[in-house]
């Protein structure tokens, strides 16, 4: 669809909304891996060096988590973005035939 200057290819849009499900479901599946590593890594390790692991691994769940959160909203969104696009195509279409 062209508007003007701008051109929208909503199946573009469609497979960035995959590519970032699949990211959602990746780091998902990253953070699970990354738990049972933890777990194995803090029945080896003792003191400071267990404490600072946890700590920075609590870190980075709650970051990877953002991430997959964030995604799976950018992902929701673009998702309506391109249902609006071909509506809007579809309309206008139908308009001038």
């Amino acid at each position: 669809m062209t508007v003007a200057h701008h051109t929208v290819e909503s199946g573009a849009i469609t497979e960035l909304v995959s590519e970032l499900q699949k990211a959602t479901e990746y780091v998902g599946e990253l953070i699970t891996s990354a738990q049972a590593a933890a777990e194995h890594v803090s029945t080896q390790w003792s003191g400071d060096a267990n404490a600072q692991f946890r700590e920075l691994h609590a870190e980075w769940t709650q970051g990877a988590a953002t991430m997959a959160d964030g995604a799976s909203r950018i992902a929701a969104r673009a998702s309506i973005c391109a249902q609006n696009y071909d509506g809007v195509a579809d309309h206008v279409k139908g308009l001038w035939g």
